[in-house]
């Protein structure tokens, strides 16, 4: 049987900011009690949330995010909202990638297009 950690062993697993920071990312980031000791498959769309309080639990800087489609965006815009003003004032980078400048205009403060 494969082991997959809970969100809760992730966030402690080495932790590059004080165990009160990690909680109030967590907090922060609106990561339900209920769900810490699951693993990250098994969160639904809360691990937008909890991938993000993992990697400043960890000390990392750039937050990639898979492709998003309108259709994605709206499914999940509260959540993108709150992950993308977290990871601005913490001062990291987050790159969503899109082919539509609409669908991420509201949350990036600097757009690269390539062509």
């Amino acid at each position: 049987m494969k082991y997959y950690p809970t969100v809760q062993q992730l966030l402690e697993e080495d932790p590059k900011l004080s165990e009160e920071a990690v909680r109030s990312a967590v907090e922060e980031l609106e990561l339900s009690p209920s769900r810490m000791n699951r693993p990250l498959h098994y969160i639904s769309n809360e691990r937008w949330n909890a991938t993000v309080a993992i990697g400043l639990a960890h000390g990392k800087s750039i937050f990639c995010f898979p492709y998003l489609d309108s259709y994605w965006k709206e499914r999940i815009r509260v959540r993108l909202e709150i992950c993308a003003g977290i990871v601005r004032r913490n001062h990291r980078l987050m790159i969503i990638p899109s082919d539509n400048e609409s669908v991420i205009s509201d949350l990036v403060d600097e757009m690269i297009v390539l062509e």
